[in-house]
């Protein structure tokens, strides 16, 4: 410490005698005499050092707030993170509010997207909006931007575009959508599954009498072992979330089955659909 002391001592001296040069008689014996007591009274020297330190971190404070808000706001100084949180509870967006969601930026008060990331975004949205990609969604009064869109509808454009956004797709939901989710097309419905089942034993034998409720059991026994796989929806705070597989867990936990009501029972997915498993894919 008496080290240090000595060193902002010398250091102030030569800066104080640096400003004498310029400075009249009488200024050069203030400042002599104030080094003086500097001098002879480590406390004062003390608190000089403890003031000129505080000021130095304030100001450093601040000049890395202010780089980092110029760097957060990026090139166009409009880009801001947003508090997903925040949002999580609004149902309806217009165009012009989500596609900075979209992109995890808190949404600019005039929509203002020029010169962002966010708007290449927005013309993408647009353009699939365009072409249909939604049913039943017009164009605003005021443009695309203008035009107001359920979470369920940014959801599914969002679906049908492969895109993840985390606005939409909270914590697990977004990360596990990007290998989970599958094409559901090559999957069939339980109900056309269990219909043709019974048409088929029907075939076989017309003795034989194979009700909904028994190409139910049976269905269930395939996807036990595996040798049948299936998807379904996922309702999650009402928001109706992509196809995902089910995993087998599902069914060998799962005591009732009432697939003949749109395949639901108590898988906790909706629109379940299955398909056999081939011989590769075992």
């Amino acid at each position: 410490m008496p080290l240090l002391i000595l060193i902002v001592g010398n250091v102030a001296t030569v800066l104080l005698a640096a400003l004498g040069l310029a400075a009249g008689d009488d200024q050069v014996a203030a400042w002599a005499k104030w080094l003086g007591f500097l001098h002879d009274h480590d406390w004062a020297t003390l608190g000089v050092l403890l003031l000129a330190a505080i000021v130095f971190a304030l100001t450093w404070a601040d000049a890395l707030a202010e780089y980092k808000i110029g760097r957060a706001g990026g090139r166009s100084k409009k880009e801001f993170r947003a508090n997903l949180a925040e949002w999580a509870k609004i149902e309806s967006f217009p165009l012009g509010q989500a596609v900075w969601l979209w992109n995890g930026l808190k949404p600019n008060s005039e929509f203002s997207r020029d010169g962002t990331i966010v708007d290449p975004t927005y013309h993408r949205l647009e353009g699939a909006l365009a072409g249909g990609a939604l049913k039943d969604v017009h164009v605003g009064t005021s443009g695309w931007a203008t035009t107001p869109l359920s979470r369920q509808q940014l959801v599914d454009l969002a679906i049908s575009l492969g895109e993840r956004p985390r606005f939409l797709f909270p914590g697990t939901r977004q990360r596990s959508m990007g290998f989970d989710a599958v094409d559901a097309r090559s999957f069939q419905s339980i109900g056309m599954v269990t219909f043709l089942l019974m048409r088929k034993v029907k075939e076989k034998d017309p003795t034989r009498v194979l009700t909904s409720a028994d190409a139910s059991v049976e269905l269930a026994k395939w996807l036990r072992a595996g040798t049948w796989e299936a998807i379904g929806r996922q309702r999650i705070d009402k928001i109706l979330y992509p196809f995902e597989r089910i995993p087998r867990r599902v069914w060998r936990s799962t005591t009732k089955w009432d697939f003949a009501a749109f395949g639901m029972g108590e898988s906790g997915f909706e629109d379940v659909r299955v398909r056999a498993v081939t011989q590769a894919q075992r």
